[in-house]
């Protein structure tokens, strides 16, 4: 990772997600940090150091969440944390993930001054 697009409290800011560690002590947790250098919705192009967002859809993206973090995922966007998490693993945790992406997306948008051609 080159350079973190997102720190673990600047994407729960903008998606009014939880920060936990699936098996962690919340209070140690929360102590910690993770950046993510980007996101990636397919574990098999999944890059190390980014957020895994875990969609649903034909298949459900919360099967592939052990996977990512074997990939090297900094964190990842879940509705719900899936039996096979690492202990310690990184978790956004929020009601949609598809709105959870969306607000990613939004807030990277907010923050980018450059001009905008529609």
């Amino acid at each position: 990772m080159t350079t973190a697009l997102w720190t673990a409290f600047e994407a729960a800011a903008a998606t009014g997600g939880a920060l936990c560690a699936r098996g962690g002590d919340p209070r140690r947790w929360i102590a910690e940090e993770w950046a993510a250098g980007g996101v990636s919705i397919d574990t098999r192009t999944l890059q190390r150091g980014e957020i895994f967002v875990a969609l649903s859809d034909i298949r459900d993206g919360h099967e592939f969440v052990k996977s990512a973090f074997e990939k090297g995922a900094s964190a990842a966007l879940v509705a719900r944390a899936p039996n096979d998490t690492p202990d310690g693993a990184p978790l956004l945790v929020v009601p949609d993930t598809l709105e959870g992406l969306r607000d990613l997306a939004r807030a990277a948008r907010m923050r980018n001054f450059g001009k905008r051609i529609a």
